[in-house]
């Protein structure tokens, strides 16, 4: 789990997720560095992962943009690839 990684590692401010459907997984194990770091996420969803991982995001009050479409469109649900950007809390 990435949240693992914190004491070997420290913090990110990137993290790129892509992943072939364990997003989800991956998301819920970075539930602390989203939390307490808040980096920036850029992740790969498909069909059937795409409302979790727009939960997931929203639980932790990330904006999602669309990266795919020029000016990055601010999004309600995450995209097939989707940027992250953490909101104040």
């Amino acid at each position: 789990m990435l949240d693992d990684l914190l004491e070997i590692q420290g913090p990110p401010q990137f993290i790129k997720i892509d992943v072939e459907g364990a997003e989800v997984q991956a998301l819920t194990g970075a539930e602390r560095v989203m939390a307490e770091y808040r980096p920036i996420i850029v992740v790969e969803t498909g069909d059937d992962t795409r409302d979790a991982v727009t939960e997931l995001l929203r639980r932790h009050n990330y904006a999602m943009h669309n990266i795919e479409l020029a000016g990055r469109p601010l999004v309600d649900r995450a995209t097939f690839n989707t940027l992250a950007v953490p909101q104040a809390t």
